[in-house]
């Protein structure tokens, strides 16, 4: 979800992705620091699991890919929290918890719409 106009800021930081150029420091905006910006939007999971969140922008490649591969290896149970109902049977089945189904309900104050 992007809030508050982000949208006029996403096109200039996908620019410097593109050019592979340095970012400069955007300003803070809703929780996301002036000093991140395009991390956010280029290859974020990888550059966090492969413990290279500040590489420059568009400088990722299968050799870092293949770092986050290896941690994601070691982890037992990966989750896409938007789709937490989904995966009540794998940490039921990991962690022996039960009945999850049960405790399953939107507690946030997001409309469908906003999603």
């Amino acid at each position: 979800v992007l809030y508050h106009n982000f949208r006029n800021q996403l096109d200039p930081i996908l620019d410097i992705i593109g050019e592979k150029r340095k970012a400069s420091n955007m300003g803070e905006h809703n929780g996301l620091p002036g000093e991140f910006n395009y991390q956010f939007f280029d290859n974020m999971g990888t550059r966090v699991l492969s413990g290279h969140f500040n590489a420059p922008p568009g400088s990722l490649t299968r050799e870092h890919l293949k770092a986050a591969m290896e941690v994601l290896q070691r982890i037992d149970v990966i989750l896409i929290l938007e789709e937490l109902k989904d995966h009540f049977p794998q940490m039921e089945k990991i962690f022996r918890w039960k009945n999850l189904g049960s405790i399953a309900k939107k507690v946030n104050g997001h409309t469908e719409e906003q999603y």
